[in-house]
């Protein structure tokens, strides 16, 4: 246990991120995306939704990790659907890996160098903006920094109960983020190197603990993917289809794109989820479990990589660098945003000349792992915890978000190389430290390049993003500059037309709606969505006859729900405004069979003369 002085410490490093988020939180307050509700963040609303209200277990294989989830339903049944219930909750996990941080880094640092190790990470300005967002990354932070923290123990004292412990925390932390199991295989080489001289009899035995720790978090959520799947699902079905996003002919390394099926979205309206599931069922023409689509979608991903050895080693090779790269990689948000509403962060974090602060730690850290490696104490596990996390994200694809579950273990390692480099400057002349000087300027500018770095369809979609947002609260002057920067990073950002053509429909100026969804149509003439909304706006425009020709040409089969009805509803207006009552009533009838309900459309009917 810690003693007073470390309580002491604990507890002044609290404060110093309850402090910086405090501040961060009152001077963002004008962040469009705080507290929003789109994409990934939505999908786990949904769940969370109808965990707490409607089916605790749920009726389906997970198809992503469910420990956030549950937490977020759990947060919602306590203190009702309200976002800053979760934000708090996402504080209170940041300030607690803050404090783990320090009291890991004791077991390899000085009492100085693990404050140094604790304040650093509290301040980290990346690890308190991921905090504020609906999204398991500052559980996944927390249960990996718990997780290095109760093997650091071990790594002390040799109590066996911090093994099992740890894989308690280890089963938690794979609950957040499957991708940490690598960590549990490395475990093994730590094991080996702590019992050298006892033999692999001991080294299985003592990771048996870790193990049945793991078992008793996991296998429950195993055995409930069978009781509702009837298939072997050790915790969620989401990695065949990450492992394709990583890794095929288009595959850049860190754009998770996926491609659209149309409306045939599931209950959370999941997109990779159910197009995922669409396009693998559409080639094997049979329903599929979630493990086959699982299955068929990794097979995918390891033909590409047999089939082109040669790319796919360049490809891997790039997103080991991408893991390091200075630059903060985009999906879905990014983090450079927050410096235009807060000044205290935008003092922590920057991006021209050296991207600070990853363009400086991950050098640092680089450098760090061959100067603790001169150490007697070498600190085995952090370095094994990083790497093996390095491999598994390279298998996949990569983004800031991805990153910062790592940042606390490179930060023990850089504060740990940093005290060595300052022990070797007492020992060694100026010509023997040249080579550390030449590596960590290597390092720094091969990491800090002065180009940029993330792809131009992620960082469209993210001002696509925005815009969406800025439209929602009928901010539309802001939403079209948005929007216009989406379409100006990429001109194949068909969603990106198709939102400034709305926001152009939807403020008077329909020629130019109707003109920038043409961009769009002719991007993905398949997408009925588009269809729809250009039928839409000639409707608005009260050309009825364009109206009616765009909803008879498209699928409307294929447009998501929303799109489904309104275009339905277009249909029948114009129709019914250029004397086609046969058709109207076609598609009022239609959307009485989507919701019996609708007065509206039997009132329609009604004046329509239909009995």
């Amino acid at each position: 246990m810690p003693g007073k002085q470390e309580w002491i410490w604990v507890a002044i490093i609290a404060a110093i991120a309850v402090v910086v988020r405090v501040i961060y939180w009152l001077e963002s307050g004008d962040d469009p995306l705080r507290g929003e509700l789109v994409l990934d963040s939505l999908v786990y609303h949904r769940m969370a939704t109808e965990i707490a209200k409607e089916a605790f277990w749920g009726t389906e294989v997970f198809f992503r990790a469910p420990l956030f989830p549950y937490l977020l339903a759990f947060t919602y049944k306590l203190a009702g659907i309200q976002q800053i219930a979760i934000a708090l909750v996402n504080l209170l996990m940041g300030i607690a890996t803050a404090a783990l941080a320090y009291l890991t880094s004791r077991r390899w640092l000085s009492e100085k160098g693990a404050r140094i190790v604790g304040i650093v990470t509290a301040l980290y300005p990346t690890l308190y903006f991921f905090e504020f967002e609906i999204m398991p990354t500052a559980l996944e932070v927390f249960t990996f920094t718990l997780t290095l923290y109760l093997f650091s123990l071990y790594d002390r004292d040799r109590n066996q109960k911090h093994l099992f412990w740890g894989g308690i925390a280890l089963g938690f932390a794979a609950l957040a983020r499957p991708t940490i199991l690598t960590f549990a295989v490395a475990l093994i080489i730590w094991l080996r190197t702590k019992h050298q001289s006892s033999g692999w009899i001991v080294t299985w035995q003592k990771y048996s603990l870790i193990l049945l720790g793991m078992a008793i978090v996991i296998l429950p959520c195993t055995i409930r993917n069978y009781a509702v799947g009837h298939e072997v699902v050790l915790i969620s079905s989401q990695g065949g289809v990450n492992f394709y996003m990583g890794n095929n002919k288009d595959a850049d390394g860190q754009t998770a794109a996926f491609p659209s099926v149309g409306g045939r979205l599931n209950k959370y309206q999941d997109h990779v989820s159910s197009d995922s599931k669409a396009l693998a069922e559409d080639d094997a023409r049979r329903n599929l479990t979630a493990s086959e689509v699982s299955s068929y979608w990794r097979t995918k991903g390891t033909d590409f990589i047999t089939s082109n050895p040669l790319s796919a080693l360049w490809l891997s090779l790039k997103k080991i660098y991408l893991v390091f790269c200075g630059e903060e990689l985009f999906n879905n948000e990014d983090p450079l945003s927050g410096r235009r509403y807060a000044l205290l962060y935008s003092i922590f974090i920057w991006s021209f000349g050296l991207r600070f602060p990853y363009g400086l730690l991950a050098p640092l850290f680089l450098l760090g792992t061959v100067l603790v490696l001169r150490r007697k104490n070498k600190p085995w596990l952090p370095l094994l915890f990083v790497y093996s996390q390095v491999i598994t994200v390279a298998l996949f694809f990569v983004s800031s978000r991805y990153r910062q579950p790592l940042i606390p273990a490179m930060i023990i390692i850089v504060t740990a190389g940093l005290f060595e480099l300052r022990e070797l400057m007492t020992r060694l002349s100026v010509k023997q430290l040249a080579p550390y000087g030449v590596a960590l300027l290597v390092l720094l500018l091969a990491l800090n390049p002065p180009v940029t770095i993330a792809s131009t369809q992620n960082r469209s979609m993210y001002y696509t993003l925005l815009g969406n947002v800025l439209s929602n609260q009928s901010k539309d002057d802001l939403a079209v500059a948005e929007l216009t920067n989406a379409v100006a990073i990429d001109d194949q950002n068909m969603l990106a037309f198709q939102s400034l053509g709305k926001v152009y429909g939807k403020t008077g100026k329909y020629d130019l709606a109707i003109e920038t969804l043409k961009k769009a149509e002719a991007l993905n003439p398949d997408y009925a969505d588009v269809t729809v909304m250009l039928a839409r706006v000639n409707y608005d425009k009260h050309d009825y006859p364009a109206a009616l020709q765009y909803i008879r040409k498209t699928h409307l089969e294929n447009a998501s729900p929303a799109s489904l009805y309104m275009g339905l509803w277009v249909g029948a207006w114009s129709a019914a405004s250029i004397g086609e009552a046969t058709e109207a009533k076609q598609l009022l009838n239609h959307i009485l069979e989507l919701n019996p309900r609708d007065k509206d459309a039997k009132a329609m009917l009604d004046s329509l003369g239909v009995k």
